[in-house]
């Protein structure tokens, strides 16, 4: 028969067991599911050995993603996702697609310890870890046979332009996630715990203020777009908008209420207005505010949407260059009729009214 030539080609298989990749949720990367294996109880060691028996640390580590692994062999594979040596292909090819990972300490050096040595003496490395804040971490892979080492941080920084204050990208997507689901400080430590990783950074609050401050600045960056669609559908600067308020509880004893415009022609928010009767300022029984004080509405909380209605109003034209003058709202003209009586745009410009139809229905 001769001798059979095998056909195909070598294909890299990952094991997959029990810890998925996490704290980032990225559509372009949905499809990546790099795993390790056996979450086991943490160490308070910070120095763990490639060989070592000691038990594992998880940390959240960054990667760039890769949408494909090729199949034709370990040498194009390499030459296929060599990284260039240069700024300029980091940030466009790498960190546009950066992702996080859970990743167990020594299962990782399990995974490497055949493929890396010291370069300069052919030894075997030790690897340290600690804490810097929070999830991040600061790691160095060192000899000890010569003393060579590398020290690199397990993901980028980012710096608030207003404060000069650095934070890092991992707590800050940590606190937004928790946020985003309702959680606080507290379930972040019980979900850290129970993940084996660092504990959510001390300073929650900080992290908290910075990104309010970021999604303030793009929520009004978004609201000028969708006035200006606003403009270019309708070809004038006067649009029509649904006016609607919202309470933090149900009947008028809420402390926190909301009001929003939105377009009709286009569906997207123009503007918002937040009003609060809570006040946790410590003289407040001596009507002592600090500037940072979170009240900024005093009266019954029914009248939280004419309060808000008018505000609204009143700054379209400082903001957008347009004007509200066809107001679509519900069967409560309270609102309404204060948006008229103040005579917003002028004498002898009035805004008119559309009837929601699911309240005249009621």
């Amino acid at each position: 028969m001769g001798n059979k030539q095998k056909v195909g080609s070598r294909r890299k298989v990952y094991k997959k067991k029990c810890v998925r990749r996490s704290i980032v949720q990225n559509a372009s990367v949905e499809h990546i599911t790099t795993t390790f294996s056996d979450v086991s109880t943490p160490t308070h060691n910070p120095t763990i050995g490639i060989h070592s028996n000691e038990p594992s640390t998880s940390v959240v580590t960054s990667r760039p993603s890769i949408s494909e692994v090729s199949s034709e062999g370990n040498k194009e594979s390499s030459r296929k996702y060599k990284v260039k040596d240069n700024d300029s292909y980091y940030k466009e090819h790498i960190m546009q697609n950066m992702v996080h990972d859970i990743l167990d300490i020594y299962k990782f050096f399990e995974c490497i310890r055949d493929f890396v040595v010291c370069k300069y003496c052919q030894h075997n490395l030790t690897f340290e870890r600690n804490v810097v804040e929070g999830l991040a971490i600061k790691c160095k892979v060192l000899c000890h046979n010569c003393n060579e080492n590398i020290t690199f941080e397990n993901c980028s920084k980012i710096v608030d332009d207003s404060t000069k204050q650095t934070y890092y990208d991992v707590n800050l997507r940590l606190v937004n996630g928790l946020r985003s689901i309702g959680k606080g400080q507290t379930a972040g430590k019980m979900l850290c715990g129970i993940l084996n990783i660092s504990a959510p950074p001390t300073n929650y609050k900080k992290h908290e203020s910075k990104l309010l401050r970021t999604i303030e600045e793009l929520s009004r960056d978004s609201m000028k777009k969708a006035a200006k669609e606003a403009v270019d559908i309708n070809k004038s600067s006067d649009l029509c908008v649904a006016v609607d308020g919202t309470w933090q509880k149900r009947g008028h004893v809420s402390l926190n209420g909301v009001l929003s415009v939105t377009s009709v022609d286009t569906g997207k928010v123009l503007d918002v207005s937040i009003l609060s009767k809570y006040c946790n300022c410590p003289e407040k029984s001596k009507n002592i505010h600090k500037e940072s004080c979170t009240a900024n509405y005093s009266g019954t909380s029914g009248g939280m949407e004419v309060s808000g209605a008018v505000e609204v109003f009143s700054r379209s034209q400082e903001l957008y260059g347009v004007r509200y003058l066809v107001y679509l709202g519900d069967g409560d003209s309270k609102a309404f009729a204060a948006v008229n009586e103040k005579i917003i745009y002028g004498n002898g410009v009035e805004v008119s009214k559309l009837e929601c139809i699911g309240h005249v229905e009621k």
